[in-house]
């Protein structure tokens, strides 16, 4: 029995260079280098910061859509409901 959920290749590379970033903006050459008046090492977590949830929801969002199979502009699946939800003459009748 397998213990984990499967894995993309797009989820997989993220956790990669997620991995990378992290190892490279811990180097200790980062501290003591510094570029405006603040260490490389700030510039470096504050990117991190950013990039690291706005590249999770980017891969999350692509690989959810790829599952479904539909792109944003397609609502197939809500075009028959309207009509079974409110059966004929429920909303009254314009003639009353």
């Amino acid at each position: 029995m397998k213990q984990f959920f499967p894995m993309s290749k797009s989820e997989a590379s993220m956790l990669a260079f997620l991995i990378v970033m992290s190892v490279i903006l811990f180097l200790p050459m980062w501290r003591t280098i510094e570029i405006g008046g603040m260490v490389v090492f700030g510039w470096l977590l504050a990117a991190l910061m950013v990039i690291s949830p706005v590249l999770a929801l980017l891969v999350l969002r692509r690989s959810d859509r790829a599952e479904r199979g539909k792109n944003r502009q397609d609502t197939t699946e809500f075009e028959g409901t309207e009509n079974e939800s409110h059966p004929l003459g429920s909303e009254g009748d314009p003639k009353d």
